[in-house]
């Protein structure tokens, strides 16, 4: 058995575990303060409560002061022991009986119970010389300082956190919302009426978003309780009904109706939705593998999120037309969101007018939703650069695209339908943004080209055939005939959803293509 206690800044990596009497202990606090708790709070109070017991300081009415453990001294039944050279932990005598070791004549052993379960036998009344039987104001000082709680909380709060989490999610006495609990026998009665008074309320407001406070004014439910009780009442009460759906930022709890979100954030857009398609990813080569993480699509699974301030995407088609940005890792982190909200809402902000757009993060299905407008407005193309950055609070986010001031006229790959197939050519349009040359695409008539995309899916036309099709018509307007992996990537999305993955792999194993170095492909040669 190792001896590190609560003390040692090991023993909460190693060897820390949940008891049922640290349960017992926080559904006591929670009982007793009639305050909801967030799981760091409560993973800090245990943290304390754990040093207290191996301090032998913990106030309990019913304890008796912890006595230092000595061979020389006996002990009842019942009484708390702290064991210095155990680095302070504490136990109860929970039984004895008489010493069988002739060489020590006449002793007690002594069975103690500690705080994690375990039993462990030491002498008592040993009347031989011992190291221990000295004077407490004798014993050598620990050679390192005690931890506080607040240092071991810094290092190790996550764990303890994790830990504690998993324990209580399976209680049925309390009730989780977010990240606070609460005692279920203390929660107010949040009847029909209140969320009848609720829905009205946010009906008024448009749908939403209201925080539970705005709400309770106008509902009228707190009475004589605490206001901490009474929002995380009414919050359990509308998070049980499927007409509302809770959707602040992180750290915030806004409520919208579900019957006035925009369709297109209860449901994909069509330009977004995906099949998946298995593929082998080890037949890419390592160029196209670079390429792959460049692009940083959404729905490239591997990709592992990462911290920025600032982070700029390239726009392809689906999204283009579809008014949103694609949630990839590093936007993860950008856009804070609760893990149990489908659905966040946000404030999108440009970053030279200041105007201010109303937007929706739809975490499950990867896409943050309401820029139509603002593409449109600003012409940026398909391939267009659009910067995200940090706002100041976490409900804000900050975009920009580059290029300000009047738009000009490029040379762009436009895309057209002609005879029931997607056709290419080199025209000049009007660009308001920075762009990536191999991704910008100028789309003629989207609502065509849409119809076209539905009839390849009706017609069963599968993403190879979409491939050599798409291959064939930009090696057209090539003089070498070759065609860049980005480019490809960037066309073929205009008619199906697919990740760069798939499309590259396709590009290796089909005899159709070959490359001719890097990144550039093109039509296998007769």
């Amino acid at each position: 058995m190792a001896t590190e206690s609560a003390h040692s800044p090991t023993w909460w990596d190693e060897s820390f575990e949940i008891t049922p009497t640290d349960i017992e202990y926080l559904s006591n606090i929670l009982l007793e303060r009639e305050v909801p708790l967030s799981t760091d709070e409560l993973a800090f109070l245990l943290v304390r409560y754990r040093l207290s017991m191996a301090s032998g300081d913990l106030d309990q009415p019913d304890a008796t002061p912890a006595k230092r453990y000595q061979p020389g001294s006996g002990y009842e039944l019942g009484d708390r022991v702290t064991f210095t050279f155990m680095g302070n932990r504490v136990g109860q005598v929970v039984d004895s009986r008489a010493g069988d070791n002739d060489d020590y004549g006449s002793y007690q052993v002594v069975v103690v119970e500690f705080d994690n379960g375990d039993h462990q036998e030491f002498a008592a009344e040993l009347e031989i010389d011992h190291a221990l039987n000295v004077p407490e104001a004798a014993e050598q000082p620990s050679a390192s300082p005690a931890l506080s709680p607040e240092e071991i909380f810094i290092d190790h709060g996550g764990r303890i956190g994790e830990l504690l989490e998993s324990f209580l999610a399976g209680r049925d006495d309390l009730v989780q919302l977010g990240v606070r609990w609460f005692p279920k026998a203390l929660m107010l009665d949040i009847n029909e009426r209140h969320l009848n008074l609720a829905e009205a309320i946010l009906d008024i407001s448009g749908g939403g978003p209201m925080s539970t406070a705005e709400i309770m004014e106008q509902v009228g439910i707190l009475g004589d309780a605490q206001t901490e009780l009474a929002e995380f009442s009414l919050n359990y009460g509308l998070k049980s009904d499927q007409r509302f759906d809770e959707v602040g930022p992180a750290g915030q709890v806004m409520w919208h109706l579900v019957r006035m979100q925009p369709a297109d954030v209860k449901e994909p857009p069509g330009p977004l939705r995906y099949t998946a398609l298995e593929f082998d990813h080890d037949v890419l080569t390592v160029e196209l593998q670079r390429i792959e993480s460049e692009i940083e699509d959404e729905l490239t699974t591997h990709l592992l999120p990462r911290r920025e301030d600032s982070i700029r995407v390239t726009l392809i088609y689906p999204h283009w037309r579809s008014g949103t940005l694609p949630l990839t890792p590093p936007l993860q982190l950008l856009f804070p969101t609760a893990e149990q909200s489908p659905r966040i809402h946000f404030t999108l902000v440009d970053a030279e007018s200041e105007e201010e757009m109303e937007a929706w993060v739809v975490r499950h299905e990867g896409y943050i939703y309401g820029l139509r407008d603002w593409y449109a407005a600003n012409e940026i193309p398909v391939g267009g650069y659009v910067t995200v950055q940090r706002g100041e609070d976490p409900g804000r986010v900050v975009i920009d695209f580059g290029r300000r001031g009047r738009s000009y006229r490029e040379w762009l790959l436009t895309a057209k339908v002609s005879k029931d197939r997607i056709r290419f050519e080199n025209e000049q349009h009007a660009v308001g943004s920075d762009y990536d040359d191999l991704m910008a695409i100028h789309v003629e008539e989207p609502d065509t080209l849409d119809s076209l995309a539905e009839r390849l899916v009706q017609n069963r036309v599968a993403l190879p055939q979409i491939v050599r099709d798409v291959v064939g018509e930009l090696a057209r307007l090539n003089p070498q005939g070759q065609v860049h992996a980005k480019t490809l990537y960037s066309a073929v999305n205009l008619v199906r959803r697919a990740p760069p993955g798939p499309i590259m792999a396709m590009l290796v194993e089909d005899p159709a293509f070959e490359s001719v170095g890097g990144a550039y492909w093109r039509p296998t040669q007769n």
